[in-house]
């Protein structure tokens, strides 16, 4: 991170600047490593990522930063999330005993990541061969088909609606899709994403925007910004796993311009039943959070559908609590003036001019046959399947599709050529954008 946003950052704990008490590495203005100082203590900076978590892994860090052992520190922070019960015990148990901060444990255990961290660390793995070397199941299938996963369709609607001016705040940045989306339309170096698992960043820097900001942190505390320093938070699939929702709302109020917008994308109804819902509210409960404010919240069906049939996002209709109760999944948007709550139209044409690496959609498996391609969706695991995710990417049955191949560069040209059956092939999800080194 470089050090003039490094000077706009306040402690989330005691609520003083930070100190750059120590650079072990940087370059042009660019600290990669080094240690922050406040008055309640330090924290660290890895891979250019201050890490503002006080957690068993803080000070085994530190320890390393001290010793000058940059490999070691960062070691220590990667892990490789899963939804496997085996892994998360062996996660947790390795925390515990990091705790003990011993050296001769602690390289014990950095040890025992080695293969993972090979494979994390390896600059010439693409994401996708990443995900599937580390045999994440349930969770390697939610990373590589997340551009196609219902939930994530309302961010590519939303952010078509933003304009490129100041910084943009992401909340809940996970593994850096839906901050990919958002560096298409902003200009990745004002884009601060965040996130409390110290891996999904580093992920997001090295595969999604490099040339992105990062802060991990804890978003039920408050965010180590000023006031009025974003023209745009958004928060994508995230909101309903935070517990202190009123908490985060007001953090998002205050560091918002007062021209800027806050947008949650994809919040969970608490009317309905979801295995992965966290703690969600209802339509009514999501609009006293911003009451103080303008404020729509849409089904996210109605925004999906606005985008990928009538080439339209419609922010004029006004939804009433009582109305919403019939949708499982919702967006908000949230500011202090309405001049963004109008009918957008055609937002396919700017969408189109950001895209860079048209790929064929990983749902689907391309196969070459008697000289010809054919398409075909890929068979998912029964976890996955059940919850319905990839329904949307159903509409492909509905098209034609013809013989294309599946390289980026015959797709490009496909988009100068017949940027029509392009723009069809995108609007079904067929064709999706992606990352330079994701597939």
């Amino acid at each position: 991170m470089k050090r003039s946003l490094l000077k706009q950052l306040s402690c989330p704990y005691c609520g003083t600047g930070y100190d750059l008490s120590t650079v072990l590495t940087e370059d042009e203005e660019e600290v990669h490593s080094g240690i922050l100082e406040c008055d309640c203590g330090h924290f660290p900076i890895l891979s250019g990522i201050p890490r503002l978590l006080l957690d068993d892994l803080t000070i085994p860090i530190l320890t390393r930063l001290e010793q000058h052992d940059e490999n070691a520190a960062l070691a220590i922070a990667l892990d490789w999330p899963s939804f496997g019960l085996l892994k998360a015990i062996q996660r947790k148990l390795s925390r515990i005993l990091f705790r003990f901060n011993r050296n001769r444990l602690t390289d014990i255990l950095v040890r025992m990541k080695g293969p993972m961290l090979q494979v994390i660390r390896d600059q010439q793995v693409k994401f996708v061969d990443m995900v599937s070397t580390l045999e994440s199941g349930f969770w390697g299938e939610w990373l590589k088909y997340r551009f196609g996963m219902e939930p994530f369709l309302p961010i590519y609607a939303l952010t078509t609606t933003m304009t490129n001016h100041g910084y943009v705040l992401e909340v809940g940045s996970g593994a850096g899709h839906s901050t990919f989306v958002l560096s298409r339309f902003i200009d990745g170096t004002h884009i601060i994403g965040t996130d409390n698992t110290f891996s999904f960043l580093y992920i997001a820097k090295k595969y999604f925007v490099p040339k992105g900001n990062y802060v991990c942190l804890d978003a039920n505390n408050p965010l180590p910004f000023p006031n009025g320093f974003f023209s745009h938070v958004v928060c994508s699939d995230t909101f309903q796993f935070i517990n202190s929702k009123i908490a985060l709302a007001n953090e998002t109020k205050r560091v918002m311009h007062d021209d800027g917008h806050i947008i949650f994308s994809h919040i969970h109804n608490n009317m309905f039943v979801h295995e992965f819902a966290g703690r969600p509210l209802s339509p009514a409960g999501y609009y006293r959070l911003f009451e103080d404010l303008h404020v729509r919240i849409f089904p996210n069906q109605e925004l999906t559908t606005d985008l990928f049939t009538h080439n339209r996002i419609d922010l004029s209709r006004c939804w009433t609590p009582e109305s919403l109760n019939a949708f499982e999944g919702l967006s908000l948007i949230a500011a202090k003036n309405d001049s963004t709550f109008c009918l957008h139209q055609d937002p396919w044409k700017r969408s189109l001019a950001c895209i860079k690496t048209p790929v064929i959609n990983p749902a689907y498996s391309v196969k070459l046959e008697h000289g010809r391609y054919s398409i075909s969706r890929r068979k998912m695991s029964k976890e996955f399947s059940k919850l319905q995710q990839v329904t949307s990417i159903d509409m492909a049955d509905q098209l034609d599709l013809r013989d294309i191949e599946p390289t980026t560069a015959y797709l490009l040209d496909l988009k100068e050529q017949d940027p029509e059956y392009f723009l069809k092939l995108m609007r079904k999800l067929v064709i999706i954008d992606v990352p330079a080194h994701y597939i």
